[in-house]
């Protein structure tokens, strides 16, 4: 699926862009744990990384192992602090792919509640696409 350009990235909340993350230093890799954890508070134990995608919100998207090597730093800084990294979607930018990965800590986040719905509709009428719609926020085309 084709990418839409998300909104400026927010200062506050817990949403973080990244253009790419490949090769870097000690000293980088030491910002973004930092930089993860207060996504991770402002989250409630929940951060998304959006990579291959500008701080303006520009979707430019990466080469394969340009985005490859740029899931592996957020998997390892998700490691460094005991989190758990999930590859969300992929998605084509303008120029390449990009991904949305989840950040889970598990120890600080607020007790889900097991939520059960019911469908009911003739054949054709919509409900895969309302339920897919409701949980990934994106039509199902």
């Amino acid at each position: 699926p084709e990418c839409k350009r998300p909104p400026p990235e927010p200062q506050d909340g817990n949403i973080e862009y990244k253009l790419q993350l490949v090769d870097v230093t000690q000293d980088k890799f030491q910002h973004l744990v930092t930089q993860c954890q207060w996504r991770l508070k402002e989250g409630d134990g929940i951060a998304f990384y959006q990579l291959g995608v500008e701080d303006n919100g520009n979707p430019l998207g990466l080469s394969d192992t340009y985005l490859e090597k740029s899931i592996n730093t957020i998997k390892s800084v998700a490691a460094r602090l005991r989190c758990d990294a999930k590859i969300l979607r992929v998605a084509r930018g303008l120029r390449g792919k990009i991904a949305q990965v989840q950040v889970r800590n598990f120890r600080d986040v607020a007790r889900v509640k097991d939520v059960r719905v019911c469908v009911v509709g003739e054949e054709g009428s919509g409900k895969s696409t309302l339920v897919g719609v409701l949980t990934s926020g994106e039509l199902d085309d």
